[in-house]
């Protein structure tokens, strides 16, 4: 009989259970089957040895390596070097699930967007009719999803829970602001003991205090990077972003002294987490640190280890599978 179903005890029939004690008053032994079927079938899912495999550690000729990477990637690169080498080496991507949903990344889309238009719209002082600006803005971007009410009730809902706490972000700040770009591009080429390489960026908003001096500002729809992971150079793409600032490196902004590196929490309770101090050491670290990726890497011996830190994993990974990560990761 099954001894289990569904990964529960079962109880044996009441003919099992009468037969069964009718054997045993009776003394004759319970026969045993002559035919190893059982035996069989636990050798097909149980190897006679067990060898766990190490860990991936390819290593791609120096001319297949990547030498053009985003602010974004480096955290990959720092974190999990795998993951770079699947996606820029093999240029492999994830297939979307079946059922996939897109609910959370489409709603940092949206919130980019709002806030992209918003801050193109007033670069400088806020009018006093803001709060009607930005809510045409969250009108004309939920206009496609009418067709899903549940999705269009929710997501205008918590964008409109946003405004009170951004225009009051926005009117308290831009006193002290002289400009803002918003979604802007920019680049920086580095040379040294390594293959010239060069490191790209699409900052969410740049500030220019009166005083010339930058602030650099992401927006997170999701969980912010911790202050320690930032300090690590386990999350340096603000850092990175304030080396191309200040080398001039984006689009149509003057090269400027970085003075604050900022997160928005877009999400609630919202909240503006600020890094003013110890920002040049910061960039100094980040600075330091990718020249040494870069001229390790550009190494045709150096492997793409796969998770080197299970500690400082990525938070999201689509190259588990490819990696194996369950065969050697236990």
């Amino acid at each position: 009989r099954t001894e289990r179903q569904n990964g529960v005890p079962t109880l044996p029939s009441r003919w099992l259970i009468l037969l069964e004690n009718t054997l045993k008053q009776t003394g004759v032994p319970l026969p045993k089957p002559d035919h190893p079927w059982l035996a069989w079938c636990n050798a097909l899912t149980e190897p006679k040895n067990i060898q766990p495999c190490s860990p991936p550690q390819p290593v791609p000729p120096t001319e297949a390596r990547p030498f053009q990477l985003s602010v974004t990637q480096i955290e990959a690169w720092v974190r999990d070097p795998y993951v770079l080498y699947s996606r820029k080496i093999l240029r492999l991507k994830k297939l979307p699930e079946l059922e996939e949903s897109a609910i959370a990344s489409e709603r940092g889309q949206l919130i980019h967007k709002i806030l992209e238009r918003f801050t193109k719209y007033f670069p400088k002082q806020l009018p006093k009719d803001a709060a009607k600006t930005f809510l045409t803005l969250i009108d004309n971007e939920l206009a496609p999803y009418q067709a899903m009410p549940q999705l269009y009730l929710m997501w205008n809902e918590r964008l409109r829970a946003l405004m009170p706490w951004l225009l009051e972000v926005e009117n308290e700040r831009r006193q002290n602001i002289e400009h803002i770009w918003s979604e802007v591009e920019g680049k920086l080429i580095l040379k040294g003991d390594f293959p010239e390489f060069t490191l790209t960026a699409r900052a969410d908003r740049i500030e220019q205090y009166k005083d010339g001096h930058l602030c650099i500002v992401d927006y997170k729809t999701g969980t912010p990077p911790t202050q320690k992971s930032i300090q690590f150079g386990l999350s340096p793409q603000l850092p990175l972003e304030a080396l191309i600032a200040e080398h001039g490196g984006f689009t149509d902004i003057p090269a400027g002294k970085v003075q604050a590196l900022e997160y928005w929490k877009l999400s609630s309770p919202h909240k503006v987490i600020s890094l003013s101090e110890g920002v040049d050491t910061l960039i100094q670290q980040a600075h330091q640190g990718l020249n040494e990726l870069v001229r390790v890497f550009s190494k045709s011996s150096t492997p793409y280890y796969a998770s080197p830190r299970p500690q400082h994993a990525l938070a999201f990974n689509d190259f588990h599978q490819l990696a194996r990560s369950k065969e050697w990761g236990a």
